[in-house]
């Protein structure tokens, strides 16, 4: 009686897949198959948006297949194929994240110049701006003023506030963030 891989321990699969055996593409693909339902739930547990899941399991799977050579059997295969889609749920939340910042930047950039136009709205973008901004806590409205008013570079608000330049950068975007925030309850008020 012969066993078919639908029998196999991952163990055992993963040493056929190891032993680079002729049909090992198709072995690793049936292994991933196997954990798929699992690796996409992670994915959307930790990303909340289905296709944003559907995109990093993917691409988990597409370098588990560019990297399964370099498994060195130290954890369970399952623990890896999740290390690795957790490396790429992070990286898909931090550009989805820098894409709302982004929006909320171009929103304070927007009313800040607006403020600055002649006519009948100006005072009131102005207003909206100042009202938040002091609503702000200082170290947030300190970083937000430096950069959208006195108009300094990250390197000169960094030199500014005694920081480096990653942590003046997570800094004003934790005050964009927040800003952000403020902005979207006062507009829906």
């Amino acid at each position: 009686m012969q066993t078919t891989i639908a029998e196999l321990s991952d163990e055992a699969v993963l040493s056929m897949i190891l032993a680079k055996q002729a049909d090992w593409r198709e072995l690793l693909e049936t292994l991933l198959q196997r954990h798929h339902r699992a690796l996409l739930t992670r994915c959307y547990v930790y990303l909340r948006n289905r296709q944003d899941a559907e995109d990093a399991s993917q691409e988990t799977q597409l370098r588990v297949f560019r990297a399964i050579g370099q498994f060195r059997g130290d954890a369970g295969f399952k623990t890896w194929l999740f290390a690795i889609a957790d490396r790429q749920c992070h990286d898909i939340a931090r550009k989805r994240t820098r894409h709302m910042l982004s929006e909320q930047v171009t929103s304070l950039i927007e009313i800040h110049e607006e403020s600055l136009c002649a006519g009948a709205d100006s005072s009131e973008h102005k207003d909206l701006v100042d009202k938040l901004l002091t609503r702000l806590p200082r170290r947030e409205r300190d970083i937000l003023m430096l950069r959208f008013y006195v108009d300094l570079p990250f390197q000169g608000i960094a030199d500014y506030l005694g920081l480096g330049l990653s942590a003046t950068k997570m800094r004003l975007y934790r005050a964009l963030e927040l800003f952000g925030v403020m902005l979207k309850a006062e507009r829906n008020a």
